[in-house]
């Protein structure tokens, strides 16, 4: 699986960037969280030749966090996350969580997603968009396309960055994940789960709504 590849050489760029190559990462309390979107990997792994003594390892969804903590000699946890769209940011929560309990002193955290058998008979061409254009938030919205990409940070308190002289692209003030639980349907989203999280994560990281100039939102243009 490419990912694996892929990932290990994006979170070796994010060290190198954080200036912890070498000996300051090598077995270091360093944990690894890593969000994956399966989308077509499992059509994939039916062309691998099994036979292969790689085949197994080589594939695993588990390792494409687990062979980073294996080329670094990190002994903390390492995990991989699957909550379909929102993986990457459900791994950024996973990682601040760690690092609040004291299970890591640092972190790496990424997500990946890739489309490895674009023309394959894959389920997911039913919330495919005909034409190619994605109209979130639109009463016209009539499907999703696909992209691919994959991203890696480095992260740790806040306090041991400011003692250690790190270089700070940015604070993470809070964070927060819930589920939707029961809406209209199972790939709905629920806009009063969605409120209640916002609520929460903005009363604990002490911030007020209108103090906020910037939002990030996702959308895949379904129709519900």
């Amino acid at each position: 699986d490419p990912q694996q590849r892929l990932m290990l050489e994006v979170a070796a760029e994010a060290i190198e960037d954080a200036g912890y190559m070498g000996e300051k990462i090598y077995g270091t309390q360093t944990g690894v969280f890593i969000g994956r979107d399966h989308h077509s990997s499992g059509l994939y792994q039916q062309f691998i030749d099994s036979s292969n003594e790689l085949a197994m390892t080589g594939n695993l969804p588990s390792f494409i966090s687990g062979r980073i903590a294996f080329f670094f000699n990190l002994t903390v946890p390492n995990q991989v996350i699957d909550t379909a769209c929102s993986s990457g940011l459900v791994a950024l929560h996973q990682g601040c969580e760690s690092l609040k309990h004291k299970e890591c002193k640092m972190a790496i955290v990424g997500g990946i997603s890739l489309n490895l058998l674009p023309l394959a008979n894959s389920s997911f061409k039913i919330v495919e968009n005909n034409d190619g254009k994605v109209r979130p938030f639109d009463k016209n919205a009539q499907g999703t396309t696909w992209g691919e990409g994959l991203s890696a940070i480095i992260i740790k308190p806040l306090r041991d960055a400011l003692k250690d002289k790190d270089r700070i692209y940015s604070v993470v003030k809070g964070s927060g994940v819930n589920s939707d639980g029961a809406s209209n349907y199972i790939t709905a989203p629920n806009p009063e789960a969605q409120e209640r999280l916002l609520i929460d994560v903005w009363t604990k990281a002490g911030i007020h709504p209108e103090t906020v100039s910037y939002i990030e939102t996702h959308g895949t243009g379904t129709s519900f």
